[in-house]
């Protein structure tokens, strides 16, 4: 899961690579989590991203297509979830960075 941020993933076959029920996987991430585990893949993403962009360049870097990189295909919908999680935009972080 981790080692493939950047592939697209669903519950069902993330529960099929480990060999387990969608059911059993979501109360055993929710147990040693606290969130589901599409709530943790996305977590892992945005935490990735925000590296990403604290390491790039402002002037090179394209948001959108680091976003879209791990599986964020709507800029409006990760624009928000990061705004949400790190209480910043992306752009600033990148910003920051400089």
């Amino acid at each position: 899961m981790l080692a493939h941020l950047e592939t697209p993933l669903t519950l069902k076959q993330l529960a099929q690579n480990l060999g387990s029920s969608t059911s059993a996987l979501s109360y055993g991430f929710q147990d040693l989590f606290g969130m589901s585990p599409m709530r943790y893949l996305k977590v892992r993403r945005l935490n990735t991203v925000r590296q990403r962009l604290k390491a790039s360049d402002p002037e090179s870097c394209k948001i959108a297509t680091l976003a879209s990189e791990f599986g964020f295909y709507s800029p409006s919908h990760f624009t928000k979830d990061y705004k949400t999680m790190f209480g910043e935009l992306p752009s600033e972080t990148l910003r920051k960075k400089a």
